[in-house]
């Protein structure tokens, strides 16, 4: 957990009216794609122990489904409906839901392409799939690849919670240059890809590293020629209205 100093900086430094965490301004943008009548389905539910994940999609749209390898979801208070399965081999019906989306988990893909084309499958034409996932080019996911694994089922637990699960990356999509390819080579149009940096809160173990985080978070948003270096990637991609049958 974080030091007294450490949130003491944070709050100096960064705006609470401000949203600074991506996973919720994701979530944010989820939520403005859906209505009353939208089948969603969520790939790589979990098992919903962060509340930072909470996308509050259950009650507001027809049903939210989830989609998983891990039997823990099924535990999901978030879903009202859980599948066991792999997101690159989707047990459900051709075009069964209104809007798709991912958070951090095509990273953890060694074949994104094979999730891209299902998800294409399942989504009703004009359907959209939303993802945000690390980017490559960033500190954090540097870090992560010059790691071993066990490292980081260690620092995840010590940082965040022991319920946390750490899974092994891949990050082949994981560049804003190469990240929307898998998703038009199967058909989708891309609506937008934009970068974010967050608080740095991988660095939340000393005020030092703190504060060169934060020094970076600066540095990263003063310009949009630094967006290639920003912590997450996120897009959101359309099934146009004309599609007919599967990709």
């Amino acid at each position: 957990m974080p030091s007294k100093m450490v949130q003491r900086l944070s709050e100096r430094l960064y705006d609470p009216s401000k949203v600074w965490d991506t996973k919720v301004r994701f979530i944010g943008l989820v939520l403005k794609h859906v209505d009353a009548s939208s089948r969603v389905l969520d790939l790589g539910a979990g098992s919903g122990w962060n509340p930072k994940y909470d996308t509050r999609l259950k009650g507001r749209c027809r049903q939210v489904v989830g989609l998983d390898v891990d039997p823990r979801m099924k535990d999901n208070p978030r879903l009202d409906h859980a599948v066991l399965g792999d997101i690159t081999a989707v047990p459900l019906a051709d075009q069964t839901f209104d809007v798709a989306f991912s958070m951090m988990v095509l990273e953890h893909l060694p074949e994104p392409a094979r999730c891209a084309a299902e998800v294409y499958r399942i989504l009703k034409p004009g359907g959209y799939f939303l993802v945000i996932t690390p980017n490559i080019c960033h500190y954090v996911s540097l870090a992560g690849r010059l790691t071993p694994h066990w490292f980081h089922r260690w620092y995840s637990r010590r940082m965040w919670s022991a319920q946390r699960e750490a899974f092994p990356t891949y990050y082949r999509l994981n560049t804003v240059r190469s990240f929307p390819r898998p998703f038009e080579a199967v058909g989708f149009e891309t609506v937008s890809v934009e970068t974010v940096e967050p608080i740095p809160s991988y660095l939340a173990f000393s005020a030092p590293t703190f504060l060169l985080g934060a020094l970076y978070e600066r540095l990263v948003r003063s310009s949009s020629l630094f967006r290639g270096l920003r912590a997450n990637i996120i897009g959101v991609f359309r099934r146009p209205p004309e599609s007919r049958g599967n990709s």
